[in-house]
């Protein structure tokens, strides 16, 4: 594939300069190489584990043969009970490799490319963009979507949790800079509006007053 790959860009090379020669209009030749590079990598195969453990193992077997010659069916079939019998955490070695090939084959800057990061094992996505607002592949989006939505939700329960717990809990009132605020059986801190709508703007930590906007602490001398 590497040979394929040298004798077209050298095709590439006589074009341009027969095109040059012939008058024909300039031809900017990094953005032709770098849209024939792009397609060229788009169309090559990911690595995978077990690929990366068959290219090892040939080379294992490469080196036998010169003394025993074996079969190409009979080394297939060797491979792949050997990768059948393999350890999980061997068989990590090799997806590691695999990752670290496809990463170098492709390229991550790309500002085509899926910028979702799985958090667990730091993997990146090499997909195309599927939405240019959040840059995530079709496949991360939708992912995305579910966990902004169930967040967004489970926000509106806590504040509603809250409310109602304040409702129905006992009130103490607190003198705090010259102005009254209140405190829950929860030692959350709330002030009210003219319409007395109650606001929680902090909690009661032993004997501070922990504000949540201004995140400064005040002692509090009940």
């Amino acid at each position: 594939m590497k040979l394929f790959k040298k004798e077209i860009i050298i095709a590439i090379k006589l074009y341009i300069k027969e095109f040059s020669e012939q008058n024909f209009p300039d031809i900017d030749k990094e953005e032709f190489f770098d849209l024939y590079l792009s397609k060229y990598s788009k169309n090559k195969k990911k690595k995978t584990a077990y690929m990366m453990f068959v290219k090892e193992m040939h080379k294992e077997y490469d080196e036998k043969e010169k003394f025993d010659k074996i079969k190409f069916t009979e080394k297939a079939k060797l491979i792949g009970n050997k990768w059948c019998n393999l350890p999980d955490i061997e068989k990590e070695k090799y997806e590691f490799i695999a990752d670290n090939n496809n990463m170098t084959e492709h390229d991550v800057n790309n500002d085509n490319i899926c910028t979702w990061i799985n958090e667990k094992n730091n993997k990146k996505c090499l997909k195309d963009i599927y939405d240019n607002e959040y840059n995530f592949c079709k496949k991360h989006f939708k992912i995305f979507l579910k966990k902004k939505t169930f967040l967004e939700r489970n926000k509106e329960k806590q504040n509603q949790i809250k409310f109602d717990n304040y409702k129905n809990s006992e009130v103490q009132e607190i003198l705090h800079n010259n102005s009254t605020i209140y405190s829950d059986i929860y030692n959350r801190i709330y002030t009210l509006d003219e319409q007395n709508n109650a606001s929680c703007i902090g909690e009661i930590d032993e004997n501070d007053i922990i504000l949540f906007d201004i995140k400064n602490k005040f002692h509090n001398e009940k």
